[in-house]
């Protein structure tokens, strides 16, 4: 009887631990639909936080999310058709990825590792983002695809001598379509924009600020309407 109650316990902590990895789910609605619907993902659970999501099924289609989601990684973007994901406040704790015919269209939260826009995807920042959940690390958004840049970016990342920082290297096409401003919360933070692709406003007839430091390593910086305002150019 003794050794039926420690086996038992011992399965109970296993199960506890399973409990709590992540899972990976896979969206299967190639007619779109509601991100919270369990019936739209395989498995069929709504993904909970820290969860990996997978969106890459071919065809074109939109996914909707009203509300906010905590994930450990994202892959946007398939083979095929057009893959749009609609989202009110994303936070996204590991390296994630927007891959060639995704389409993110980021309404708000965190970046809190590193994001990557393929060639051929597409990003969207409206409201107010987020880089950075400590100042110790860094944070990075990497585009070769297009950013659209319609709302305002704020750095936590990074203080004067602990290394950490938030970085965009635009390598790609970065278009402001409005005058927002890419911030840092506090004098010691650190945050860098480097321009090797183009950087170009579209939108907005006043001044859109980059108040990080910006180096346009061979870049190109077009303005055919408004101006950019860079509070510390320390490159080319």
């Amino acid at each position: 009887m003794k050794m039926k109650m420690i086996v038992i316990s011992a399965l109970g902590l296993v199960l506890a631990a399973s409990s709590m990895c992540a899972a990976t789910l896979t969206w299967t609605n190639v007619a779109g639909g509601d991100w919270n619907d369990a019936n739209n993902w395989s498995p069929n659970q709504v993904p909970a936080s820290g969860d990996n999501v997978i969106i890459t099924q071919g065809g074109t289609y939109t996914v909707t999310d009203s509300g906010s989601a905590t994930l450990g990684n994202l892959t946007l973007g398939g083979a095929s058709g057009t893959q749009t994901l609609n989202i009110a406040s994303l936070t996204m704790n590991n390296a994630s990825m927007v891959n060639s015919n995704g389409v993110l269209n980021w309404s708000g939260g965190n970046l809190d590792s590193a994001l990557t826009v393929a060639q051929g995807g597409t990003l969207t920042i409206s409201n107010t983002v987020y880089f950075g959940d400590s100042y110790y690390n860094t944070f990075t958004l990497t585009n070769y695809g297009t950013v659209i840049w319609a709302g305002n970016i704020t750095s936590y990342a990074g203080v004067s001598g602990q290394g950490g920082a938030a970085i965009i290297d635009n390598a790609g096409l970065w278009e402001s379509v409005g005058d927002n401003t890419m911030s840092l919360v506090n004098g010691n933070c650190n945050g860098l924009f480097i321009n090797t692709g183009t950087l170009e406003k579209t939108g907005g007839t006043g001044t859109s600020t980059i108040g990080w430091s910006f180096d346009s390593e061979g870049g190109t910086l077009e303005t055919p309407v408004g101006s950019f305002s860079m509070g510390n150019w320390t490159g080319n």
